[in-house]
């Protein structure tokens, strides 16, 4: 009897050690937040090029929109050699600025903006430009395509017409 209750104590303790490390390899994830709208249904994207024709600052952009109406949008410029870290650059969509974009250590920088996170994301055309500016200076421009046309949502269809009594 004791044999069998020294078991089962034991037994107990490796499930309650086997529930604290589950629960211990399962906090990183209560941070995630899923992106509600899925898979996108719409991806645009820009090369980012100097305008001056050379091979450095250079970078990319991409626009998503997904099935729910989400839309992302992140702007990355690159090997920005002859500004200091810390600087901040402006986005730009069509001549409009959307975001700042600060250079880290690396001469790089990133804007990336979520309707899901309550960021003001502007719809993206194909043919619409995307620039990068210190100042007035452009340091990189391109041109979004890809995408094909905007999807929207179409309307169900509704019956026509309505049953009436026959007499």
């Amino acid at each position: 009897m004791q044999k069998e209750n020294r078991n089962q104590t034991q037994l107990i303790k490796c499930l309650l050690v086997l529930l604290a490390v589950a629960a211990w390899a399962s906090i990183p994830l209560l941070g995630l937040k899923a992106n509600a709208g899925g898979v996108p249904i719409l991806i645009r994207t820009a090369n980012l090029v100097s305008p001056t024709g050379s091979v450095d600052p250079h970078g990319a952009a991409e626009f998503q929109l997904y099935a729910d109406g989400q839309r992302e949008l992140e702007v990355e410029i690159e090997d920005v050699n002859n500004l200091p870290a810390g600087t901040a650059l402006t986005a730009f969509i069509n001549g409009t600025s959307v975001g700042q974009i600060v250079l880290d250590i690396d001469h790089r920088g990133r804007l990336k903006l979520r309707t899901e996170d309550g960021q003001t994301v502007p719809n993206v055309n194909d043919g619409n430009t995307v620039q990068v500016r210190n100042g007035a200076t452009v340091l990189v421009t391109g041109v979004f395509g890809g995408g094909g046309a905007t999807p929207t949502p179409t309307a169900s269809p509704s019956p026509t017409g309505s049953p009436s009594p026959s007499s």
